[in-house]
């Protein structure tokens, strides 16, 4: 079973499938990390079983594929929430707050030295060296840059534009690592270092900011993102399209949120049948649990969950 979309689903997509097959031991699944595009383009056009990807599909895309997919098209659904923590390394410094404004102004060199008065002002007591502030970010696009850009674009209006796309907006200045594996290890060898990086890659290697969102700062960590998960709304404006809002009052709310994407309607019975039990399995509490442990990804809320497995099992063949 073909599925293709976002490098950051990779490692869950493999703790999927080692679940998934343990009850269907004569089928493989070939997943291709080539992008959320290239997976949606590939589904539609009847080239792949499901794709991946890092937002949920607009009200356009999902009604998109009805020579394939039959007259409803596509359905989205979160599989998973990926938190996102600002990393940075001044030695002995482990405490650190950093709001919007503040992050942006860093990323877009309005903010230089680590002393600025700005950084001072939301660090009472922290005593912070007067050493450069040295952004290192991924040169490729990339799920964790859409979700700093959505954050930013949110909380600090005016002040980062309005960009809710993959890539760094114009304006950006960073060091430039090739590769996540790349900017992890620049962050570790450079004091005065900053950088944007998924949970699995952060571990317990570096410090990490609290963030602000609206009012409040929210720690990093899994605890505090499934709070913000579990008050965050399910959302399904669109049909067929389920979403997952996060609460950044309640619990930290930067994150990549992670979807897949399927047919309504498959070619014949056998197909449809291997598709919802994948979906099944995925959105399953051994699924997620296996997520959790393999690729440091939590689940989405109890009822977003239900409202994904709900269009999941209502997948089917006839394509009208």
């Amino acid at each position: 079973m073909i599925g293709i979309g976002t490098v950051s689903q990779q490692g869950a997509v493999a703790a999927w499938a080692k679940n998934w097959k343990k009850d269907h031991a004569g089928v493989s699944i070939a997943y291709s990390p080539d992008g959320a595009e290239v997976g949606k383009t590939a589904l539609i056009n009847g080239l792949s079983y499901f794709a991946a990807g890092d937002a949920a599909l607009e009200s356009g895309t999902a009604s998109n594929g009805q020579s394939v997919c039959g007259r409803d098209g596509l359905i989205s659904v979160p599989v998973a929430v990926v938190p996102v923590g600002v990393a940075f390394n001044l030695d002995e410094i482990q405490n650190l707050q950093l709001d919007a404004p503040l992050l942006s102004g860093i990323l877009r060199g309005k903010i230089t030295k680590w002393d600025d008065p700005q950084i001072e002002a939301a660090n009472p007591g922290v005593s912070l060296p007067s050493i450069d502030v040295v952004p290192v970010l991924e040169k490729s696009p990339s799920d964790v840059t859409h979700a700093v850009n959505k954050y930013l674009a949110a909380e600090a209006p005016g002040l980062w534009p309005d960009s809710s796309g993959s890539e760094w907006p114009s304006g950006t200045v960073r060091a430039i690592g090739e590769k996540v594996s790349d900017v992890a290890q620049r962050v570790e060898e450079t004091t005065g270092a900053i950088a944007v990086l998924d949970t699995a890659i952060i571990g317990s290697r570096f410090s990490v900011a609290r963030l602000k969102f609206g009012d409040v700062y929210q720690d990093f960590g899994n605890e505090s993102t499934l709070a913000a998960i579990a008050a965050g709304e399910t959302v399904e404006s669109v049909p067929r399209v389920v979403e997952q809002r996060l609460d950044g009052s309640k619990g930290y709310a930067l994150a990549v949120l992670e979807n897949q994407y399927f047919c309504t309607r498959y070619r014949n019975e056998a197909t449809a049948s291997l598709v919802r039990s994948w979906g099944e399995s995925v959105l399953s509490r051994q699924g997620q649990r296996d997520a959790i442990v393999y690729s440091s990804s939590l689940p989405p809320s109890e009822q977003t969950t239900a409202a994904a497995l709900k269009q999941v099992r209502a997948i089917t063949t006839d394509k009208g």
